[in-house]
């Protein structure tokens, strides 16, 4: 089985292009799944993913056209995510091209942006294409890999279905040689994620102004700022002892969450995956978070929160913490080497959908074969 990668027309699969967390994450696969699989890469100009060959499908000219000036942290701004917007449709078609030059019986085709690439399965009818990384909710292939069990059952909901033997659930997954655990954690408070309401900013600043902390606010969304006041593009004003550090890359990211005294992740809506919290942790920092949606699988219950006095106590209960038990745990499951196999069983079980699926017998098929 070899992989047909389709990325989005709006970004570029460099380790650089990390606010947009799709992209990321296809970087990151091919690093992962490169010593299992031959995977081609369909995406921009220029790519860092591992693979035997890399396809552009659109170029920088026009991306600007499109988008404007290149930004990696004004990505979630300048997206679309309509099949029929210009951009979408040259990119699916010539991935469409691009795909049909190279597929060979058993290929599989992993679509990364949901129904704004329904034209893609629909013109490769003869190969089986999938969804590998649902943290979204405009799904409509066959078969789903999705981040949590909380967001499949949500979106099973959503859509009536009963559930589907061919769909799987597979956490995201991180390069442990990104996050570092820091000698000493300060006392000051962290919030990372776009500055808007149902992602939590305005419950991050009320939990630091009830603890009496400081916090640093990081992410994209921001239409000024100065010490004390923050105004979101929303309109939304945020006032307290907290500053704004603007939207940062990998390597600030790791300095601010190893050294939080914790990091606040408070989402307002059921959060397919937050990688903010696995962020943190990883970093050895507890991540202090909701009681619903994906929190529920990847943040141990002692450090959830349903009321503004439970999150103050669990706050002042951070201190306390060993980091690197916080850090072990999170690498155990969230690693690329603890995630890899996770998606070799599910690929492997979409291969067989060719011949028995459902029925296959691996066990006999082996003892047939000696």
């Amino acid at each position: 089985m070899r992989l047909h990668l389709v990325g989005l027309p709006h970004t570029q699969t460099t380790r650089e292009t990390t606010v947009c967390a799709f992209t990321a994450k296809i970087v990151k696969f091919c690093e992962m799944m490169q010593d299992d699989y031959e995977i081609f890469v369909y995406s921009g100009d220029h790519n860092d993913a591992p693979c035997i060959e890399h396809i552009s499908l659109v170029s920088d000219a026009e991306q600007k056209q499109w988008y404007g000036e290149s930004d990696p942290n004004k990505l979630p701004g300048v997206a679309t995510w309509s099949e029929t917007d210009l951009p979408w449709l040259i990119f699916n078609g010539r991935a469409v091209q691009e795909i049909t030059k190279r597929k060979m019986p058993g290929d599989l085709v992993l679509i990364t942006g949901g129904n704004a690439q329904r034209l893609v399965p629909q013109a490769l009818s003869d190969v089986i294409c999938c969804e590998w990384a649902a943290g979204y909710e405009g799904i409509f292939t066959a078969y789903v890999c999705f981040e949590s069990y909380a967001w499949m059952h949500y979106l099973y909901g959503q859509m009536k279905c009963d559930g589907r033997h061919f769909d799987a659930v597979i956490p995201n997954f991180f390069r442990p040689g990104d996050f570092q655990i820091a000698p000493e954690r300060a006392d000051y408070l962290l919030y990372v994620g776009r500055m808007i309401e149902r992602k939590g900013v305005r419950t991050a600043v009320e939990i630091a102004n009830a603890t009496g902390r400081k916090l640093y606010l990081a992410g994209p969304g921001v239409e000024s700022s100065e010490p004390g006041k923050v105004v979101c593009d929303d309109g939304m004003v945020l006032e307290g002892d907290i500053e704004y550090v603007g939207p940062v890359g990998a390597e600030a990211r790791n300095i601010l969450m190893s050294q939080a005294h914790a990091v606040l992740v408070p989402t307002a809506y059921i959060e397919p995956f937050g990688a903010v919290a696995i962020e943190a942790q990883l970093c050895g920092t507890p991540a202090v978070t909701t009681d619903f949606g994906a929190f529920t699988e990847t943040v141990r219950p002692s450090f959830r929160f349903r009321t503004l006095e439970r999150a103050v106590e669990i706050v002042e209960s951070c201190g306390k913490v060993d980091s690197y038990a916080i850090q072990q745990a999170a690498l155990l499951q969230y690693s690329l080497e603890a995630v890899a196999p996770k998606y070799v069983d599910w690929f492997t079980r979409l291969e067989s959908l060719w011949d028995d699926g459902w029925y296959r017998n691996t066990s006999l098929a082996k003892e047939s074969h000696g």
